[in-house]
Parts: structure tokens; C-alpha cells; sequence
């Protein structure tokens, strides 16, 4: 009987399955490295898209870029997500723009080097903000939109393989992550009902060359110089022995709100190259 049951509904063919045509997105951070990846693998699936930064230059070239390569509807919002009323601009934008949003997806981040002996309160809050609060509110506030319209959603949250492990993280940065991590669990129990699925992505910090590394990490780096040496050591214990790269991270953001991915809700997806249990 079961057999039967669940053989009698025609699967979606592949295509359909990664297609976001029709549907539009919000991504945060989208001014460089994994937040423009993975704007671009979402409106190479057709998602039209808000893109969210600091850089405002950046983010309508992004914009521009996938309009012209994927035909679909870009649009830059400069915003400072460390701000604690950042997220009801956010969702208000985006809901005003397109006639339906229904993918959030939280990638905006900060990691501050900050020791717990030295750390300032306004780091910590800033922290809390960007990483934390912001995400969380955005989340709650798409969720109220997607509910009165009663359609279903995704919210991925982008977390770190620190929200799993310490992996040698500044606290205040593991103290946002590990909540995060909680909140992406108790948010798919409670939106689950309506349709809305949440989960997240907790990938390894990309390590680029020096040249390329962000300004929190090379700060991180010049008042410790065993950092770098801890980046790779970890990189090597790594079962791929490498770094992940940006796409990496994004072609798994493009399956996890897709509905090659309909029926996972409340997932910590690990992109580390491990097995994050045995570490």
C-alpha cells in the first residue's frame, strides 16, 4: 500500500526540480565572495533577486551582470545589517519590489577578532546584529509575509562549521553562530506547518590568498600570528586536503532552496570537507 502511495504522484523532472522561475530571493552580503556566488547560481536557476550590502557600486554591477547573462529582475539595496531595524527594511524592499518573495537567504556575516579579555561591547554587539539579530528578524518578518499570502517558503540561514565546533573562533563570533544554529531548528518546528522550510549551511572559512582574505580575517591574522598557521593545519585534516571555494558553497544554496531539496527542513548541511563529527 505505501508502494502505491507513494509511486502514484508523477516526479518533477530535473529541470523543474532546480528551476526558480518565478520566484524571487533575497540574498545578504551579496557585495563579494560567497553571498555573489551564490546570487549568481540562483538567477542562473532564474530567481529574481534582492541583493543586500554594504557596497553600493559593487552590487549594481553584481545586479547588472545577471541581468544581462540570465534575463532575470536584480535589484541592489545598500544597507547596513549590523543596524538592529536593518531587517524590516530588507523585507520591506523586497516585498515591494516583487509581487512574491519566498527565499531569504541570511549569508551576511562578520568575524570579529576579538579575545574574550579584550573584547569591547561594541563589538559584541555589532557581531550580535550582523550575525544574529538581523537574520533572525528578516526571517520572522518574511515568514509573516509569506503567511498572510499563504505560500510556501525557504529561509537558509549561512552559518559556519563553527556552529558545530570551535574550530578556534573568536566567542563572540561561535556565541552567534551556535544560536543561529538553534534558531534555524526551532524556526523549521514552527514554520513547518505553513510551508515554510529553514535550514542551514555550516561550510569551513574559505581561505584565500593574502591579497584576497577579508579585512576581519587579516586582522585576525596580524595580531596572531599562529592564525594562519591554524587555517592550515585544519585545511590539511581536511578528507579533500583543500579549502573550500565560493560555488562550492553556492551550488549547495542552490539545491538547499530548490525543490530538489522539498522535503529537508530543520538541517545543519555541513560544506567542510570533513566529517565534522569526529572533529
Amino acid at each position: 500500500m505505501l508502494t502505491s502511495l507513494a509511486s502514484s504522484a508523477s516526479p518533477l523532472p530535473l529541470g523543474k526540480l532546480l528551476s526558480l522561475r518565478g520566484r524571487a530571493a533575497i540574498v545578504t552580503e551579496a557585495d563579494g565572495g560567497m553571498g555573489t556566488a551564490i546570487a549568481q547560481r540562483l538567477a542562473e536557476a532564474g530567481a529574481d533577486m534582492l541583493l543586500c550590502g554594504l557596497n553600493l557600486c559593487t552590487l549594481e554591477k553584481t545586479c547588472e551582470d545577471l541581468q544581462h547573462c540570465f534575463g532575470i529582475d536584480a535589484q541592489p539595496l545598500a544597507l547596513d545589517l549590523s543596524d538592529p531595524d536593518a531587517a524590516y527594511g530588507l523585507i520591506r524592499s523586497a516585498t515591494k519590489h516583487f509581487l512574491h518573495t519566498d527565499i531569504l537567504v541570511n549569508n551576511a556575516g562578520i568575524f570579529p577578532a576579538n579575545p574574550t579579555r579584550g573584547r569591547l561591547d561594541t563589538a559584541w554587539d555589532r557581531a550580535v546584529n550582523t550575525n544574529l539579530h538581523t537574520a533572525y528578524e528578516a526571517s520572522r518578518e518574511l515568514a509573516k509575509c509569506l503567511q498572510a499570502q499563504g505560500k510556501p517558503g525557504v529561509i537558509l540561514n549561512i552559518l559556519s562549521i563553527a556552529s558545530v565546533t570551535s574550530a578556534g573562533n573568536p566567542g563572540d563570533y561561535l556565541a552567534t553562530k551556535h544560536i543561529l544554529a538553534s534558531v534555524t531548528k526551532n524556526m523549521a518546528e514552527e514554520l513547518g506547518p505553513l510551508g515554510i522550510r529553514c535550514l542551514a549551511l555550516a561550510p569551513v572559512r574559505i581561505l584565500k590568498p593574502a591579497v584576497a582574505l577579508t579585512p576581519d580575517v587579516a586582522a585576525m591574522m596580524a595580531t596572531n600570528p599562529h592564525t594562519r598557521q591554524a587555517f592550515e593545519d585544519y585545511i590539511a585534516a581536511t578528507l579533500l586536503g583543500k579549502t573550500a571555494q565560493d560555488d562550492e558553497v553556492a551550488t549547495i544554496a542552490l539545491f538547499a532552496v530548490s525543490e530538489m531539496a522539498r522535503f529537508i527542513s530543520g538541517a545543519i548541511i555541513p560544506v567542510d570537507g570533513t566529517d565534522y563529527l569526529v572533529h
